[in-house]
């Protein structure tokens, strides 16, 4: 943060109202049967100029007041991470304080609070403080709190591909982070080369919270979504640093920015994302190896938001195809992909998995197990997994043989001539004694 006194930076009133019920206050531990939408927040709160800072706090009173983050239409998890010890937090905010402010707490908390996340959760890594990074020449601090972004990914390596992760960053040079991952969101305080302003709390995460309960819902679905508040944020931000350049950045790489963060009441729910596989098809199901199988999907979004989806095919345990697919609602689209078996012979069993959307509830049609294709030696004329004397006698049966023939056995045309001779012969001889 750069250097100005609060006064000369709050230029509208902060109004927050804590509101918390003191049986919401302490976090409900999801399970199997929950069929709530769970949300996860690390908030991080450091220095401006040569004061703590009290953005982190404000934030999760304001997030307190909605019925989602209570745990009354939601289950919330929240952890706390400031330069104000337990003492000195509001007592409202104790049960969230997970420590005072260290490059080893941070890399624990993001590991193993924000990499818990599950298939389908909102997690959200707020920090607000200084920059710093090593990068030359300037614009200097690219990285908040010295995590750069490679190192953010790693930490992060199991939750960012499952989970719906939000960064909020108000914090200079933030605009940096705007292509962290295909899938997060980024909501940053102001573009690459400009700083990030104020004082108890940052101008743009004052305009966040303002935004929580004064931004318009423009889709009327009861939810104020990541791009609705960010809108209003950034034209918050923008008219009150007249002294500077700071104009907030976003980035939805998630369902196009449509990520619901609070509910401003409990009478229409959670939006719906329900996304299908409804069938799984292959041809042929009896193959040589590295001979094509041609693969169907008919992924569908039965769900009232737009959802964009990674479909992963599977041939046992081992992903054979990955498939990015957008969908509208009450639209279908049919995956093709086409496969060749390695030279491994037996059984494999198809199933596709398409990734569960942001709070989806309904998981079970996600998954599809797809029909069993058979990798089969050339010259295992009777289907029995081995290649022996009794292969090589339906063979001299049909010897001599073809289309039409009394004796055509098909089975035995091992070189697809239409005719049984020496050269499906010498193929079993190729093969004799194989197994599988």
């Amino acid at each position: 943060m750069n250097k100005k006194t609060v006064a000369e930076m709050m230029l509208i009133p902060l109004f927050v109202t804590i509101f918390v019920a003191t049986s919401n206050v302490m976090l409900v531990k999801a399970d199997s049967s929950s069929q709530l939408p769970v949300f996860r927040l690390l908030a991080i709160e450091q220095m401006f100029n040569n004061h703590r800072m009290r953005s982190a706090q404000i934030l999760i009173q304001e997030l307190l007041q909605y019925p989602n983050w209570n745990n009354i239409t939601g289950v919330s998890y929240i952890h706390l991470l400031s330069l104000y010890d337990y003492s000195e937090v509001d007592p409202d905010l104790r049960p969230f304080w997970k420590g005072t402010l260290s490059d080893k707490i941070v890399k624990n908390e993001i590991i193993n609070f924000l990499g818990n996340a599950s298939p389908g959760e909102i997690a959200i890594l707020y920090f607000c403080g200084h920059s710093r990074t090593s990068i030359r020449p300037p614009p200097l601090h690219s990285e908040f709190m010295g995590i750069s972004p490679s190192d953010l990914r790693n930490w992060l390596n199991s939750t960012i591909p499952q989970a719906y992760l939000t960064l909020i960053l108000d914090t200079c040079y933030s605009g940096y982070w705007l292509d962290f991952s295909p899938k997060s969101t980024v909501l940053a305080a102001c573009g690459r080369e400009q700083a990030a302003w104020g004082g108890d709390i940052g101008i743009f995460t004052h305009g966040l919270v303002q935004g929580f309960f004064r931004t318009d819902d423009s889709n009327d679905d009861g939810w104020i979504s990541a791009k609705e508040v960010f809108r209003y944020a950034k034209n918050f931000t923008e008219p009150i640093v007249t002294w500077d350049e700071q104009n907030p950045e976003s980035y939805y790489g998630a369902v196009q920015g449509d990520l619901p963060l609070i509910q401003r009441g409990i009478t229409k729910p959670f939006p719906t994302w329900d996304v299908t596989i409804s069938s799984m098809l292959a041809n042929p199901l009896q193959v040589e190896p590295e001979s094509p199988v041609t693969v169907n999907l008919i992924v569908g979004n039965q769900g009232v938001k737009y959802a964009n989806c990674e479909v992963n095919i599977y041939a046992n345990s081992s992903t054979i195809s990955t498939q990015q697919i957008e969908l509208l609602p009450g639209e279908t689209e049919n995956i093709t992909f086409v496969w060749f078996p390695m030279n491994v012979y037996g059984p494999y069993v198809l199933s596709s998995m398409v990734s569960i959307c942001p709070g989806e509830m309904n998981r079970s049609n996600n998954i599809c197990c797809g029909p069993k294709v058979m990798v089969i030696l050339k010259a295992d004329i009777n289907s029995d997994g081995k290649v022996r004397i009794d292969d090589l006698l339906v063979a001299a049966e049909a010897f001599g043989s073809y289309l039409g023939h009394v004796r055509w056995n098909p089975a035995a045309d091992l070189t697809r001539d239409a005719q049984i001779r020496v050269d499906d012969m010498l193929a079993i001889a190729l093969d004799f004694g194989k197994t599988f």
